[in-house]
């Protein structure tokens, strides 16, 4: 089964996550590097794939769907700048013969309701937080920077691409475009096709160039209105970020009423 690597950012940046995703125990049948920019220090080993349009966050995806026709290959979705385990891409191969028609990836949130926002994990070693979800479960959004494995058939052929699913995309807000992974997950769940978390071994995180999460309640607010996030995996009450805060804030207050009534 082909796999193959995908990439974009800055050529500094490149150099470095090229080197080490060449170390991968499960070596990667081919790496892109997709810009709609000319470059031409492209790192030994790494397909160059010129964009028409300047898709930010979704560079790398699109370029390897531009590439890869068989519906069968696995594209994973790197950062640049970041030092990968060398067991990453064997672990996501592993992970996608339990889990064959889902995207999958190590860190990922079921986002809840209102009062009870956000269970899920980040990509680190331990997860112990109350708001962890067991690996396996099935998240609402999957997070890009410890890597994304998605399936070439999960998406339209090329002479698609623009019309079914890149044309909201390119018509989103800037908020959305700062949050490709929202997209991403998003345009996923509209085909119903799961996104699953799994374990992978951390990365480092020494030098990650995290993005900015300006608008990214705005973003998923988009993602609902562009009519493609149309279902929630349920999250329990106690297991979110924000339930036993207010559950310790109702016991407070409920305490501060009842001292109320007994000192009238």
């Amino acid at each position: 089964m082909r796999i193959v690597g995908a990439l974009s950012g800055d050529i500094p940046s490149l150099h470095k996550t090229v080197t080490n995703l060449k170390k991968q125990i499960h070596q990667l049948d081919e790496i892109y590097y997709s810009t709609p920019n000319d470059v031409s220090d492209v790192p030994d080993g790494v397909t160059l794939v010129k964009l028409p349009v300047n898709y930010q966050r979704l560079n790398p995806l699109v370029g390897s769907l531009l590439k890869e026709q068989d519906p069968n290959a696995l594209i994973v979705l790197f950062e640049p700048n970041v030092v990968y385990p060398t067991t990453l891409v064997r672990d996501l191969y592993l992970n996608h013969l339990k889990y064959p028609q889902a995207a999958l990836g190590s860190a990922g949130w079921r986002l809840g309701s209102f009062p009870f926002y956000l269970s899920g994990n980040f990509n680190q070693n331990p997860n112990n937080y109350w708001f962890n979800l067991n690996y396996g479960s099935q998240v609402d959004f999957l997070t890009s920077y410890p890597g994304i494995l998605v399936k070439r058939d999960m998406f339209p052929d090329v002479q698609q691409l623009d019309e079914e699913f890149l044309g909201l995309y390119l018509k989103s807000s800037r908020y959305m475009k700062l949050h490709g992974d929202i997209y991403l997950s998003a345009y996923l769940c509209s085909r119903n096709i799961e996104r699953v978390l799994v374990y992978c071994d951390p990365i480092s995180t020494e030098e990650l160039e995290m993005y900015p999460s300006t608008g990214l309640i705005k973003s998923i607010q988009e993602s609902q209105e562009l009519k493609l996030l149309t279902s929630f995996e349920p999250v329990s009450l106690l297991n979110t970020i924000t339930g036993p805060l207010v559950l310790v804030f109702i016991f407070m207050l409920m305490f501060l009423l009842l001292v109320i009534m007994v000192l009238r």
